[in-house]
C-alpha cells in the first residue's frame, strides 16, 4: 500500500501466503479500521513506576487497550485475485467513503482446502488517509 490512500483510486493490496501451493481463493474481504488507544487502559505511569497492580488499583486492567471503529466489510471475488506470483495474492481495491480517522486496513482470505471453505487469519496494515481529498 502507498503512504497515503485517497477515495476513488485503484490500489493493489499484496497478501503474502505461507503455502507450498497457490490457494484456491473464493474471496478476499477487507475492512477499514480506526484504532485508538482506549482511555480505559492503564496510564503510562503504571508501566514505568513501581505501582500497585492489585485489585482495585488504577493499574489493574484486564480489558482490550485498543478501541476499534471501522467501515463495513467489502469483498473481492476470487476470480479477480491475481495469483501469478508464488507466495502472493494481489487484490485490487478501489476505496470509497474513506474517513480521515481510518488508520488500518484489515484483510482476510476465504479459500477452499480439501473441498471445504476455510478462512485465513485476519491481517492488518497501517494506512494514512489523504485528508486533503477526503473531507469526511
Amino acid at each position: 500500500m502507498p503512504d497515503y490512500i485517497r477515495d476513488d483510486l485503484d490500489y493493489d493490496v499484496i497478501l503474502n501466503v505461507d503455502s507450498d501451493e497457490t490457494p484456491q481463493v473464493s474471496k478476499v474481504c477487507f475492512r477499514w479500521l480506526a484504532e485508538e488507544i482506549s482511555s480505559a487502559a492503564p496510564s503510562l505511569s503504571c508501566f514505568v513506576a513501581d505501582g500497585d497492580f492489585g485489585t482495585g488499583s488504577h493499574c489493574n486492567y484486564t480489558g482490550n487497550s485498543m478501541a476499534t471503529l471501522g467501515s463495513n466489510t467489502f469483498c473481492v471475488q476470487g476470480s479477480d485475485v491475481r495469483t501469478g506470483i508464488p507466495g502472493r495474492l494481489v487484490v485490487r481495491i478501489r476505496p470509497t467513503g474513506l474517513q480521515g480517522s481510518y488508520n488500518r486496513l484489515q484483510g482476510q482470505v476465504e479459500y477452499i482446502h480439501n473441498g471445504r471453505s476455510e478462512l485465513s487469519n485476519a491481517v492488518k496494515t497501517s494506512v494514512l488517509i489523504d485528508k486533503m481529498n477526503n473531507p469526511n
